[in-house]
């Protein structure tokens, strides 16, 4: 009856989870099926409703029945609407086709940012598109990589028009399975579109922008890291304090990233709620006097407003910190109006509520999830786990407030870090026991840099204590990261999965309130849901053949007899975000670490792989499967037989060079990631007069033979 009650008192957690359950499903399912299946639904549910009510038998009753469910349709249907108005378009213009586009106009839309080929990687939004027969209106979000230029400084300007040569290209899916896919990720963002532009494609267009609070928010951000950086005079643990402060990653190294995401203090990185929170138990702590006074809370939550949402545009307004703000804002709000009355739950779930009607697709990017349920897993599980030991010391009291926050947190999101990152941080406990005061401090200091950023000799000496604090927390991280064992590595789960394991966390939590063996049952259930997962992932005796898709580059993998092997050319193999993005999680998936594995360059003799040297190429033999590799253009070609032809660097051009009984002969021929889209499309094409299978990668995806 506890949870019964508890859960009649959490109507705003019933409004999101309709709301969520209706952006689902408008995401999955086509728009007609719900539009039709939303209005006979409530139309039924209306005349149900009148029917009882005219009956006049228990009319009070029967109409909240009737009431209660029309609005929670209403709910699930402004949800689903929601996601169909702001769901990526699948054309720039609703006027023209988008192959008709020579040119267009766009306003920038996000700060820049440098990528790792020396490019700037921007959003804008579409404001009309070039055709022949003129200048139309379009909408729709580009993000664009322009080449470095010269003048690529005025690219920083927020709200800048620019003028593009070329057309936008929509955004492929993942050509290798279980690939990284950039489509999604963009999409989740509401884009849909991307263009390499070349340096003297683009010109800034003579336009001025309204004022925009995003721009002028992105400014102050800016101002912010110059004077971090000028302050500390120190370019790593600056990185470290812009990314923790003011949410600015772009000058943190790759090794640095890699030690926070093994020790499980990542989150310090992300400014979040925990830096909010931060911020709020500094308010709090100064302004205590203020709260006793008979009118000092009005005061004190203007004052706690004003703060937060400032320091929210020092951040530039970033999505993770403006959750944030939106949350304690409402809890500051709600503490005031209704006192203790007042559920955090509901102010949390009331929270999520805005923001999704604001963007729906925000449901779908990591950094929600992980917020969301970070906050929710502290909000329930933390004062359990904290009464269950008192201490009468201050320090050990501090530190056990910190395990028990650490400890709700990552039961919380542990199933999305396994998801999402394919690890589990061993020595999270011993990392946040530092990483948290840490983050105190630093963002204290930070804070305190920029507000004596007008006297020099103050704001030199903060960031010279600043510096020693970042670097503080550098060390211990990369000591930590050094420990045996730090990390779990080479976890996967797929999305059935990571519902069954929350299903578990929450059937679990629920029998513990109400003490009823269904939820037992439920938990169990779960369990052998995951069971059974795990157990049809596993592929212990499979043999596979895979030449992946890797843009300009050849890449094979051999599983069979217990064995794997990855062979690629070698600047492939100096490349491994690259090889990370292409085919790591497939190679998780049958519980391979290909950081681990065995790896040869093609061409190379490996003990793995039986290899002879031919003209033009090699021949491979593995598991009774012949592979002829040719990745040099010969005057006359040797034939092998082979069971699979492997074309690289557009080493045949024409199949006819091949006799006709040989080619027959020939199971598969395959083109690699390295042959030129036309090299492609010409032999596929003369494959198909032959009768002869032909498998091009950068047309059909990556090739997997199990034989």
């Amino acid at each position: 009856m506890v949870f019964k009650s508890n859960w009649e008192s959490l109507p705003f957690l019933r409004v999101a989870l309709l709301v969520i359950a209706g952006i689902i499903c408008a995401r999955y399912m086509p728009a007609g099926i719900w539009y039709a299946g939303t209005f006979a639904t409530a139309v039924i549910a209306y005349l149900w409703c009148y029917r009882l009510v005219m009956r006049r038998a228990r009319a009070a009753n029967l109409f909240y029945i009737g009431a209660t469910v029309s609005v929670y349709i209403a709910f699930f249907s402004f949800g689903a609407l929601r996601m169909w108005q702001v769901e990526p378009r699948e054309r720039m213009s609703l006027h023209v086709p988008d192959s008709l586009v020579k040119a267009y106009e766009a306003d920038i839309i996000s700060p820049v940012k440098p990528n790792t080929k020396g490019n700037s990687n921007l959003t804008v939004q579409l404001v009309r598109v070039k055709t022949d027969s003129g200048w139309l209106p379009a909408n729709a979000k580009v993000q664009l990589s322009v080449q470095a230029d010269s003048a690529n400084a005025v690219l920083s300007g927020y709200g800048n028009r620019l003028l593009i040569i070329g057309a936008p290209q929509p955004i492929e899916p993942p050509k290798n399975p279980d690939g990284f896919d950039y489509r999604q990720l963009m999409r989740n963002k509401g884009i849909a579109y991307q263009h390499f532009v070349k340096a003297g494609q683009w010109q800034l267009l003579p336009y001025e922008p309204p004022f925009s609070l995003r721009g002028l928010a992105l400014r102050i951000q800016k101002w912010a890291d110059h004077t971090l950086e000028q302050a500390m005079n120190s370019p790593m643990e600056a990185g470290l304090a812009s990314a923790l402060i003011i949410g600015l990653k772009d000058e943190l190294d790759e090794t640095l990233l890699r030690a926070y995401a093994a020790t499980g203090i990542m989150h310090v990185l992300a400014v979040s709620g925990l830096h909010v929170g931060i911020l709020f138990t500094i308010l709090s702590f100064v302004l205590k006097p203020l709260q006793n006074h008979p009118q000092g809370k009005y005061a004190f939550a203007g004052i706690v407003l004003l703060v937060l949402w400032s320091y929210a545009l020092i951040t530039g307004l970033s999505p993770s910190v403006m959750r944030a703000a939106l949350m304690f804002s409402l809890l500051n709000v709600g503490q005031l109006l209704f006192g203790r009355r007042n559920s955090s739950f509901n102010t949390l779930a009331l929270s999520a509520v805005i923001l999704l009607a604001y963007d729906p697709l925000m449901l779908f990017q990591v950094g929600f999830q992980l917020s969301y349920a970070a906050v929710a897993g502290i909000m329930y599980f933390y004062p359990r786990f904290y009464r269950l030991w008192e201490s009468r010391y201050w320090l050990t009291d501090r530190i056990w407030q910190i395990t028990c926050v650490s400890v709700a947190a990552q039961l919380a999101t542990f199933p999305l870090g396994i998801y999402y990152f394919h690890q589990f941080p061993n020595y999270f406990l011993l990392s946040n026991l530092f990483a948290i005061p840490l983050a105190f401090f630093i963002l204290s200091g930070g804070l305190a840099v920029l507000a004596f950023s007008w006297n020099n000799f103050l704001a030199e000496l903060l960031g010279w204590m600043l510096k020693w604090l970042a670097w503080l927390n550098n060390y211990l991280a990369f000591m930590v990261e050094s420990l045996p064992f730090s990390a779990t590595q080479t976890l996967y789960i797929n999305q059935a999965e990571l519902m069954a394991i929350y299903g578990a966390i929450i059937s679990i939590t629920v029998f513990f309130v109400v003490r009823k063996q269904f939820w037992l049952a439920a938990a169990f259930t779960c369990a052998l849901v995951i069971s059974i997962a795990t157990l049809m992932q596993r592929q212990e005796n499979e043999r596979l053949l895979a030449v992946f898709h890797t843009a300009r580059h050849s890449s094979v993998l051999w599983i069979g007899q217990g064995q794997s092997l990855l062979q690629a050319d070698s600047s492939l193999l100096a490349q491994p975000q690259q090889i990370r993005y292409a085919f790591a999680d497939f190679l998780l998936k049958r519980g391979i670490n290909w950081e681990n594995m065995p790896v040869a360059t093609l061409g190379n003799a490996d003990t793995l792989v039986a290899m002879r040297r031919l003209s033009g190429g090699f021949l491979y033999r593995k598991n009774g499967i012949t592979v002829f590799y040719l990745r040099q253009r010969v005057r006359k070609l040797p034939m092998p037989p082979c069971d699979v032809l492997l074309i690289a660097n557009n080493a045949l051009r024409s199949l006819q060079t091949i006799s006709k009984e040989q080619l027959h002969k020939i199971r598969h021929v395959v083109l690699d990631g390295s042959n030129s889209i036309r090299t492609a499309r010409q032999l596929k094409r003369e494959a198909a007069e032959l009768g002869v299978p032909c498998h091009a990668v950068s047309l059909d995806g990556a090739f997997l033979w199990q034989y």
